[in-house]
């Protein structure tokens, strides 16, 4: 015994030095021993652009002690997360898919995210129990900066003359500009934000921007909006709605506007203000004819908790728009409102029949048990099925019952019938045949008297 205890200690001393992670005792030294890895997720930064960050990882394999994965948790901050103080203090991003199959390559976009800064991300996997997986590593991801290359002042291409013009965007009072050409091309990647920089406006270089006529606009102006447009039913919307316009000039009047490829809005909002029974929160974009629509979202792209983005290629009023469960109706409720047994009296032999109507009085449809029971006994059974509202009669016969009063139930109500002794029965009919016979005899010699006195 105390030398197994020796090789098991030596077992473990070895281990901590040549096994990646780190091993644990079920109990004692004598019980199962189970590696667990301290980096279960391989976490990598793909690339970088001036606002977004692109990252990759496997998904993680299946330990013998824990079910599938079914959620990850990604979240960023500017310090290096290798610790679960300073994971807690992470921001989160929203929005990520489902885990795929063990072994999995996956892929996702942090988007809205500030030029020239260092950012560390790290991230998380849970099981259907709430069994979380070990923190992942904590890659740096540094997004592009302004002016950083082409030759040119400020990030511009050598042939400064080829972008003659400049294109801002208001974002509620703050302005960001960029270069564009004459036929509305921007120079470079342009971010814009507001005072509180919770809203962004994002395009990237290359992109164009014309208004109808084809002219270049001087200023795209995001302001709140003053038309008041309410939600579709079964929606709300969280915080105000805004008013995007493109205008030739500063003093000219809105014109309808073309972007390509489109451009990158993201809007926040206050989680503490979503209805508890929200199920989507996204931008929509109000159409005079069909009225509010969701935008389509980034395509592969992810934002913090608080933030919902889209793709805009033309403006209209924008809100955001949480889409609320449809309420559950009540469930189905049944009501027996008649009971009928006709004929009332029979005599022994013959049969009656049970007449029972069943309404649905929830708000759901659903199947009735009809049972009915006679004398205390079940004797039919029958599955209606019911909407909301109707009512179903079901016909039910009875034979094979013996002389006697006999009651029958169905949900709560009762009725009766008799059935008549056969004996009984026929007793009464030979009193009246001889009775009738009796008048005739009676009649025959009566008439046979009076003709053989005449």
């Amino acid at each position: 015994m105390k030398c197994s205890r020796l090789a098991a200690l030596a077992f473990i001393f070895l281990s901590s030095f040549l096994s990646p992670g780190r091993l644990y005792a079920d109990g004692e030294l004598k019980g199962r021993f189970t590696v667990v890895h301290s980096k279960v997720i391989d976490l990598a930064v793909e690339g970088t652009n001036y606002t977004s960050v692109t990252l990759v990882w496997t998904s993680p394999r299946i330990s013998s002690n824990r079910g599938p994965w079914v959620a990850y948790d990604l979240r960023y901050a500017r310090t290096v997360i290798n610790s679960e103080e300073r994971w807690q203090s992470a921001t989160p991003v929203a929005g990520l898919p489902p885990p795929q199959p063990p072994g999995t390559r996956e892929r996702t976009t942090v988007i809205g995210l500030d030029t020239c800064t260092n950012y560390f991300f790290a991230i998380k996997a849970v099981d259907a129990q709430g069994r979380w997986s070990s923190l992942s590593n904590s890659p740096l991801g540094r997004t592009l900066c302004y002016g950083g290359g082409g030759g040119g002042i400020g990030g511009l291409p050598a042939a400064y003359s080829a972008y003659p013009l400049t294109l801002s965007v208001n974002m509620l009072g703050r302005v960001a500009t960029a270069r564009v050409s004459t036929e509305g091309e921007l120079a470079t990647v342009l971010v814009a934000k507001d005072p509180s920089e919770k809203h962004t406006f994002e395009l990237d270089k290359g992109t164009k921007v014309v208004l109808a006529d084809k002219r270049v606009p001087e200023l795209l102006k995001f302001s709140e909006a003053s038309a008041q447009l309410p939600p579709p039913q079964g929606a709300v919307v969280l915080g105000r709605i805004y008013q995007f316009e493109a205008l030739a000039t500063a003093l000219s009047p809105p014109s309808p506007v073309n972007i390509s490829p489109s451009a990158r809005l993201l809007l926040s909002y206050d989680p503490e203000q979503v209805p508890e029974n929200a199920v989507e929160i996204a931008i929509a974009y109000y159409d005079v004819e069909k009225g509010w629509q969701m935008l389509e979202p980034v395509p592969g792209a992810v934002a913090e908790v608080g933030k919902v983005h889209g793709v805009v290629s033309h403006f209209t009023p924008f809100a955001i728009m949480a889409k609320l469960a449809e309420p559950t109706p009540p469930p189905a409720s049944f009501e027996v409102v008649r009971l009928a047994v006709q004929p009332a009296r029979i005599h022994q032999g013959e049969k009656v029949t049970a007449t029972v109507e069943v309404r649905n009085t929830g708000g759901s449809s659903g199947d009735y048990n009809l049972m009915l029971m006679v004398d205390g006994e079940v004797r039919h059974t029958r599955v209606l099925t019911l909407a909301p509202g109707a009512s179903e009669r079901a016909e039910l016969v009875l034979a094979g019952y013996g002389p006697g009063v006999h009651k029958v139930e169905v949900g709560g109500l009762v009725a009766e019938f008799e059935v008549l002794e056969k004996m009984r029965v026929e007793r009464w009919w030979w009193a009246i045949i001889t009775a009738l016979l009796a008048v005739v005899l009676v009649v025959y010699i009566y008439v046979r008297r009076r003709s053989a006195g005449q």
